[in-house]
């Protein structure tokens, strides 16, 4: 489920749409709505969707949500490089971008 998330979805439509159907995921969006609800499309923008943003939680955050948050407003690179060095059968297919999510 690769959806672009249109203006005419609910909120719980783009968080569906972003947790991919991976449960790490939807744990993440549902921390990152608790923190900050517009990090959801942040963290969409650049390609982080299902298995890739739980990856970017796990292993570049330290599975801290402060620290992904951050990453996400500052649109960091080194977050893209780590979710990118995981094989795209891992990481769901989706590739991590700093701006503009690869289609």
């Amino acid at each position: 489920m690769d959806d672009q998330i249109l203006p005419t979805d609910s909120f719980m439509d783009a968080m569906i749409k972003i947790a991919d159907g991976n449960p790490g995921a939807a744990n993440v969006v549902a921390q990152l709505v608790q923190l900050d609800p517009i990090k959801i499309l942040d963290a969409d923008d650049m390609g982080l969707r299902g298995p890739a943003l739980w990856i970017a939680y796990k292993d570049y955050a330290g599975e801290g949500i402060n620290k992904l948050s951050e990453a996400l407003e500052a649109r960091s690179q080194n977050l893209v490089n780590v979710v990118n060095a995981i094989p795209l059968s891992d990481r769901g297919e989706h590739t991590a971008v700093t701006h503009g999510r690869a289609r």
